[in-house]
Protein backbone atom coordinates (compact mmCIF):
# COMPACT_ATOMS: atom_id res chain seq x y z
CA UNK A 1 0.00 0.00 0.00
CA UNK A 2 1.34 3.67 -0.90
CA UNK A 3 0.90 6.02 1.29
CA UNK A 4 -0.98 8.69 1.09
CA UNK A 5 0.50 12.13 0.35
CA UNK A 6 -1.63 14.81 2.92
CA UNK A 7 -2.83 17.28 3.11
CA UNK A 8 -2.77 17.32 -0.83
CA UNK A 9 -2.50 15.00 -3.66
CA UNK A 10 -2.13 15.20 -7.60
CA UNK A 11 -4.00 14.74 -9.96
CA UNK A 12 -1.14 12.93 -11.41
CA UNK A 13 -0.87 10.30 -8.16
CA UNK A 14 -4.99 9.82 -8.12
CA UNK A 15 -5.08 8.62 -11.59
CA UNK A 16 -1.64 6.06 -10.88
CA UNK A 17 -4.03 4.92 -7.58
CA UNK A 18 -7.69 5.07 -8.81
CA UNK A 19 -8.85 1.59 -8.22
CA UNK A 20 -6.57 0.49 -5.74
CA UNK A 21 -8.92 -1.25 -3.00
CA UNK A 22 -8.03 0.39 0.30
CA UNK A 23 -8.45 4.05 -1.36
CA UNK A 24 -11.63 6.13 -0.49
CA UNK A 25 -12.69 8.67 -2.95
CA UNK A 26 -15.17 11.74 -2.32
CA UNK A 27 -16.98 13.91 -4.20
CA UNK A 28 -17.57 16.74 -1.76
CA UNK A 29 -18.84 19.30 -3.86
CA UNK A 30 -21.58 21.65 -2.05
CA UNK A 31 -23.70 25.21 -3.59
CA UNK A 32 -24.76 28.34 -1.63
CA UNK A 33 -28.13 28.67 -0.82
CA UNK A 34 -30.14 29.04 -3.96
CA UNK A 35 -27.39 27.52 -6.44
CA UNK A 36 -28.78 24.30 -6.93
CA UNK A 37 -27.75 20.88 -5.64
CA UNK A 38 -24.05 19.62 -5.99
CA UNK A 39 -25.38 16.01 -6.16
CA UNK A 40 -27.59 16.76 -9.69
CA UNK A 41 -23.44 17.43 -11.21
CA UNK A 42 -22.53 14.80 -9.29
CA UNK A 43 -25.05 11.96 -10.94
CA UNK A 44 -23.97 13.44 -14.18
CA UNK A 45 -19.88 12.99 -14.30
CA UNK A 46 -17.70 12.22 -10.94
CA UNK A 47 -14.27 10.41 -10.97
CA UNK A 48 -14.92 6.55 -11.17
CA UNK A 49 -15.59 5.36 -7.54
CA UNK A 50 -16.33 8.11 -5.99
CA UNK A 51 -19.13 8.78 -3.64
CA UNK A 52 -20.77 11.78 -2.65
CA UNK A 53 -20.24 13.60 1.11
CA UNK A 54 -23.62 16.31 1.10
CA UNK A 55 -22.11 18.32 4.19
CA UNK A 56 -25.83 19.32 4.40
CA UNK A 57 -26.79 15.99 4.96
CA UNK A 58 -24.34 14.53 7.47
CA UNK A 59 -24.37 17.18 10.03
CA UNK A 60 -25.97 18.03 13.24
CA UNK A 61 -29.72 18.12 12.98
CA UNK A 62 -30.28 19.26 16.10
CA UNK A 63 -29.70 22.44 15.48
CA UNK A 64 -30.91 24.77 12.54
CA UNK A 65 -27.40 26.11 11.62
CA UNK A 66 -25.96 24.83 8.70
CA UNK A 67 -23.72 22.05 7.92
CA UNK A 68 -22.56 21.35 11.71
CA UNK A 69 -20.51 19.27 13.05
CA UNK A 70 -22.66 15.78 12.80
CA UNK A 71 -22.15 13.31 16.51
CA UNK A 72 -19.42 10.58 15.62
CA UNK A 73 -22.27 8.32 15.70
CA UNK A 74 -24.35 9.85 13.00
CA UNK A 75 -20.65 10.40 10.94
CA UNK A 76 -19.81 6.38 11.76
CA UNK A 77 -23.13 5.61 10.19
CA UNK A 78 -23.40 7.75 7.02
CA UNK A 79 -19.34 7.41 6.40
CA UNK A 80 -20.06 3.15 7.09
CA UNK A 81 -22.60 3.35 4.10
CA UNK A 82 -20.31 4.77 1.94
CA UNK A 83 -18.06 1.82 2.23
CA UNK A 84 -15.07 3.26 3.86
CA UNK A 85 -13.92 2.07 6.59
CA UNK A 86 -11.05 3.60 9.35
CA UNK A 87 -8.20 1.83 7.96
CA UNK A 88 -9.03 3.31 4.15
CA UNK A 89 -6.67 6.47 2.73
CA UNK A 90 -9.51 9.08 1.82
CA UNK A 91 -9.23 11.44 -1.31
CA UNK A 92 -11.55 14.30 -1.35
CA UNK A 93 -12.22 16.59 -4.49
CA UNK A 94 -15.09 19.09 -5.18
CA UNK A 95 -16.20 20.49 -8.77
CA UNK A 96 -14.92 23.82 -8.36
CA UNK A 97 -11.44 23.28 -7.39
CA UNK A 98 -10.80 23.88 -4.31
CA UNK A 99 -13.71 25.24 -2.35
CA UNK A 100 -16.12 22.50 -0.12
CA UNK A 101 -13.65 19.38 0.09
CA UNK A 102 -11.82 21.13 2.30
CA UNK A 103 -14.39 21.76 4.61
CA UNK A 104 -14.90 17.62 4.20
CA UNK A 105 -10.88 17.05 4.50
CA UNK A 106 -11.26 18.79 7.75
CA UNK A 107 -14.45 16.91 8.89
CA UNK A 108 -12.88 13.92 8.64
CA UNK A 109 -9.70 15.21 10.25
CA UNK A 110 -12.13 16.16 13.37
CA UNK A 111 -13.22 12.64 13.40
CA UNK A 112 -9.82 11.46 13.58
CA UNK A 113 -9.23 9.96 10.08
CA UNK A 114 -5.73 11.10 9.49
CA UNK A 115 -5.66 9.23 6.25
CA UNK A 116 -7.70 12.03 4.31
CA UNK A 117 -6.16 14.60 1.59
CA UNK A 118 -7.65 17.21 -0.82
CA UNK A 119 -7.15 16.54 -4.72
CA UNK A 120 -5.42 19.55 -5.52
CA UNK A 121 -7.26 21.56 -8.44
CA UNK A 122 -10.42 18.74 -7.75
CA UNK A 123 -12.69 18.01 -10.61
CA UNK A 124 -11.37 21.25 -12.52
CA UNK A 125 -8.30 20.35 -12.82
CA UNK A 126 -9.14 16.70 -13.40
CA UNK A 127 -11.45 17.66 -16.63
CA UNK A 128 -8.97 20.18 -17.77
CA UNK A 129 -6.40 16.98 -18.38
CA UNK A 130 -9.08 15.07 -20.18
CA UNK A 131 -8.91 12.34 -17.52
CA UNK A 132 -12.13 10.17 -17.16
CA UNK A 133 -15.52 10.66 -15.50
CA UNK A 134 -18.21 8.71 -15.38
CA UNK A 135 -21.95 8.85 -14.29
CA UNK A 136 -22.39 5.65 -13.01
CA UNK A 137 -23.59 6.14 -9.56
CA UNK A 138 -21.34 3.81 -7.01
CA UNK A 139 -22.98 1.62 -4.60
CA UNK A 140 -20.55 0.22 -2.46
CA UNK A 141 -20.97 -2.51 0.70
CA UNK A 142 -21.11 -1.13 3.59
CA UNK A 143 -18.63 -1.11 5.89
CA UNK A 144 -18.05 -0.66 9.64
CA UNK A 145 -16.63 2.69 10.82
CA UNK A 146 -16.25 4.09 14.13
CA UNK A 147 -15.47 7.94 14.19
CA UNK A 148 -12.80 8.91 17.04
CA UNK A 149 -13.99 12.32 18.19
CA UNK A 150 -11.67 14.15 20.92
CA UNK A 151 -12.57 15.89 23.04
CA UNK A 152 -9.80 17.64 23.97
CA UNK A 153 -10.27 19.35 20.43
CA UNK A 154 -13.42 21.34 21.46
CA UNK A 155 -13.26 24.40 23.66
CA UNK A 156 -16.12 26.23 24.48
CA UNK A 157 -17.36 30.08 23.68
CA UNK A 158 -15.91 31.38 27.17
CA UNK A 159 -12.48 29.78 25.78
CA UNK A 160 -12.42 31.42 22.93
CA UNK A 161 -13.60 34.87 24.57
CA UNK A 162 -9.92 33.69 26.16
CA UNK A 163 -8.38 33.80 22.96
CA UNK A 164 -9.56 36.43 21.86
CA UNK A 165 -8.44 38.53 24.62
CA UNK A 166 -4.79 37.13 24.56
CA UNK A 167 -4.28 38.24 21.17
CA UNK A 168 -5.08 35.33 18.96
CA UNK A 169 -4.93 35.82 15.31
CA UNK A 170 -8.34 35.74 14.03
CA UNK A 171 -8.24 35.27 10.25
CA UNK A 172 -11.92 35.61 8.27
CA UNK A 173 -12.11 33.90 4.54
CA UNK A 174 -15.00 35.84 3.50
CA UNK A 175 -14.42 38.28 0.55
CA UNK A 176 -13.35 41.73 1.11
CA UNK A 177 -16.39 43.40 0.44
CA UNK A 178 -18.43 41.01 3.35
CA UNK A 179 -15.62 41.07 5.82
CA UNK A 180 -15.68 45.04 5.68
CA UNK A 181 -19.59 44.84 5.53
CA UNK A 182 -19.79 46.32 2.21
CA UNK A 183 -21.84 43.26 0.93
CA UNK A 184 -24.71 41.79 2.33
CA UNK A 185 -23.89 38.19 3.47
CA UNK A 186 -25.87 35.45 1.56
CA UNK A 187 -27.82 34.30 4.39
CA UNK A 188 -31.25 36.54 5.64
CA UNK A 189 -30.82 37.63 9.11
CA UNK A 190 -26.93 37.82 9.64
CA UNK A 191 -25.47 40.98 10.70
CA UNK A 192 -22.91 42.83 7.81
CA UNK A 193 -18.67 42.93 9.09
CA UNK A 194 -16.52 41.23 11.14
CA UNK A 195 -14.70 40.24 14.72
CA UNK A 196 -12.68 43.05 16.11
CA UNK A 197 -9.09 42.05 15.69
CA UNK A 198 -9.89 40.09 12.81
CA UNK A 199 -7.96 40.23 9.83
CA UNK A 200 -8.96 38.93 6.49
CA UNK A 201 -7.51 36.72 4.45
CA UNK A 202 -10.40 36.02 1.65
CA UNK A 203 -9.90 32.30 0.36
CA UNK A 204 -10.27 32.88 -2.73
CA UNK A 205 -6.81 34.91 -2.76
CA UNK A 206 -5.45 31.39 -1.79
CA UNK A 207 -6.54 29.76 -4.71
CA UNK A 208 -4.86 29.92 -8.44
CA UNK A 209 -7.12 29.92 -11.52
CA UNK A 210 -6.71 26.37 -12.36
CA UNK A 211 -8.34 25.81 -9.17
CA UNK A 212 -5.19 24.56 -6.92
CA UNK A 213 -4.02 25.48 -3.94
CA UNK A 214 -1.06 28.54 -4.59
CA UNK A 215 2.66 27.83 -3.96
CA UNK A 216 3.43 27.06 -0.26
CA UNK A 217 5.75 30.24 -0.17
CA UNK A 218 2.67 32.40 -1.80
CA UNK A 219 0.29 30.65 1.27
CA UNK A 220 3.35 31.91 3.57
CA UNK A 221 3.18 35.46 2.79
CA UNK A 222 -0.05 36.11 2.32
CA UNK A 223 -0.59 33.94 6.41
CA UNK A 224 2.24 36.24 7.49
CA UNK A 225 0.73 39.72 6.62
CA UNK A 226 -2.39 38.88 8.65
CA UNK A 227 -0.55 38.25 11.54
CA UNK A 228 -0.09 34.60 11.84
CA UNK A 229 3.60 33.99 13.49
CA UNK A 230 5.47 31.02 15.17
CA UNK A 231 3.51 30.54 18.86
CA UNK A 232 0.92 32.94 17.87
CA UNK A 233 -2.91 30.99 18.74
CA UNK A 234 -4.84 31.12 14.83
CA UNK A 235 -8.62 31.22 14.51
CA UNK A 236 -9.75 30.66 11.14
CA UNK A 237 -13.49 32.67 10.06
CA UNK A 238 -15.76 32.46 7.42
CA UNK A 239 -19.91 32.88 7.24
CA UNK A 240 -21.14 29.21 7.55
CA UNK A 241 -17.63 27.12 8.55
CA UNK A 242 -16.74 26.61 4.67
CA UNK A 243 -14.41 28.25 3.30
CA UNK A 244 -12.62 28.70 6.89
CA UNK A 245 -11.59 25.15 6.44
CA UNK A 246 -9.62 26.19 3.08
CA UNK A 247 -7.63 28.54 5.25
CA UNK A 248 -7.17 25.43 7.88
CA UNK A 249 -5.45 23.50 4.76
CA UNK A 250 -3.39 26.60 4.48
CA UNK A 251 -2.12 26.60 7.58
CA UNK A 252 -1.83 22.36 7.46
CA UNK A 253 0.58 23.21 4.21
CA UNK A 254 2.76 25.87 5.71
CA UNK A 255 2.92 24.01 9.20
CA UNK A 256 3.86 20.89 8.11
CA UNK A 257 7.72 21.84 7.45
CA UNK A 258 7.16 23.06 11.14
CA UNK A 259 7.07 26.78 10.21
CA UNK A 260 3.69 28.05 11.57
CA UNK A 261 2.21 26.70 14.58
CA UNK A 262 -2.07 27.32 14.28
CA UNK A 263 -4.98 27.20 15.98
CA UNK A 264 -8.20 26.99 13.20
CA UNK A 265 -11.63 28.10 13.85
CA UNK A 266 -14.43 29.43 11.69
CA UNK A 267 -16.90 31.28 12.36
CA UNK A 268 -17.18 35.32 12.46
CA UNK A 269 -20.93 37.32 12.70
CA UNK A 270 -22.79 34.24 10.68
CA UNK A 271 -23.94 31.25 11.90
CA UNK A 272 -21.16 28.70 11.92
CA UNK A 273 -18.14 27.29 14.39
CA UNK A 274 -14.96 28.01 15.26
CA UNK A 275 -11.53 26.23 15.85
CA UNK A 276 -9.24 26.84 18.14
CA UNK A 277 -5.44 25.69 18.79
CA UNK A 278 -2.55 25.89 20.86
CA UNK A 279 0.95 25.88 20.07
CA UNK A 280 1.58 24.41 23.09
CA UNK A 281 0.78 21.88 24.46
CA UNK A 282 0.17 21.04 21.02
CA UNK A 283 -3.82 20.72 21.59
CA UNK A 284 -6.16 21.02 19.33
CA UNK A 285 -9.46 22.17 20.70
CA UNK A 286 -12.24 24.16 18.36
CA UNK A 287 -15.33 26.20 19.04
CA UNK A 288 -18.61 26.93 17.27
CA UNK A 289 -21.01 29.44 18.17
CA UNK A 290 -24.63 31.47 17.29
CA UNK A 291 -23.63 35.09 16.20
CA UNK A 292 -27.00 36.02 15.20
CA UNK A 293 -27.68 37.48 18.37
CA UNK A 294 -27.71 41.39 18.26
CA UNK A 295 -27.46 41.60 21.84
CA UNK A 296 -24.36 40.45 22.61
CA UNK A 297 -22.31 40.06 19.36
CA UNK A 298 -21.24 43.80 17.98
CA UNK A 299 -19.71 43.88 14.80
CA UNK A 300 -17.10 46.44 12.93
CA UNK A 301 -17.31 47.71 9.73
CA UNK A 302 -13.65 48.45 7.89
CA UNK A 303 -13.38 52.12 9.66
CA UNK A 304 -14.07 50.89 12.84
CA UNK A 305 -11.87 48.12 12.96
CA UNK A 306 -8.91 50.45 11.90
CA UNK A 307 -10.11 52.35 15.19
CA UNK A 308 -10.23 49.42 17.12
CA UNK A 309 -6.93 48.24 15.77
CA UNK A 310 -5.29 51.62 16.95
CA UNK A 311 -6.08 51.07 20.74
CA UNK A 312 -5.67 47.19 20.97
CA UNK A 313 -2.65 45.80 22.37
CA UNK A 314 -0.31 44.12 20.22
CA UNK A 315 0.29 40.23 21.41
CA UNK A 316 3.71 39.64 22.58
CA UNK A 317 5.97 37.65 20.05
CA UNK A 318 8.47 36.41 22.64
CA UNK A 319 10.94 33.33 23.14
CA UNK A 320 7.59 31.33 22.10
CA UNK A 321 8.46 32.93 18.64
CA UNK A 322 11.52 31.05 18.17
CA UNK A 323 10.85 27.17 19.52
CA UNK A 324 10.59 24.25 17.46
CA UNK A 325 7.15 24.33 15.95
CA UNK A 326 5.37 20.79 15.82
CA UNK A 327 2.95 19.97 13.38
CA UNK A 328 -0.93 20.13 14.01
CA UNK A 329 -3.92 20.61 13.24
CA UNK A 330 -7.44 20.62 14.13
CA UNK A 331 -11.47 21.53 13.17
CA UNK A 332 -14.16 20.27 14.79
CA UNK A 333 -18.12 21.98 15.51
CA UNK A 334 -20.18 21.69 18.38
CA UNK A 335 -23.16 23.49 19.13
CA UNK A 336 -23.94 27.59 18.84
CA UNK A 337 -22.94 29.60 21.65
CA UNK A 338 -24.30 33.56 21.26
CA UNK A 339 -21.79 35.30 24.42
CA UNK A 340 -18.80 35.77 21.61
CA UNK A 341 -18.78 39.39 21.41
CA UNK A 342 -18.54 40.33 17.82
CA UNK A 343 -17.88 44.40 16.51
CA UNK A 344 -19.52 46.85 14.30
Amino acid sequence: MTDLPTPLVSTEWLAAHLGEKDLAIIDGSWRLPGSGHAIDDYKKRHIEGAVFFDIDAVADKSTDLPHMLPSPETFSKAVGAMGISREARVVVYDDQGLFSAARVWWTFKAMGHEKVAVLNGGLKKWLAENRPVTDEVSKPKAAAYRAARVSARVADAAALRDALKEGACVLDARPAGRFDGKDPEPRPGLRCGHMPGASNVPAGSLIAPDGTMKPREELMHALAAAGVCKGRRVITSCGSGVTAAILSLALEIVGETGSLPFMTGPGRNGAGKATIRRSSPWRRELVEWDRRSTSSSPILNSDQDRSFQRRRARPSRSRSCGRKIRRCISIAISTGWSAIPITG
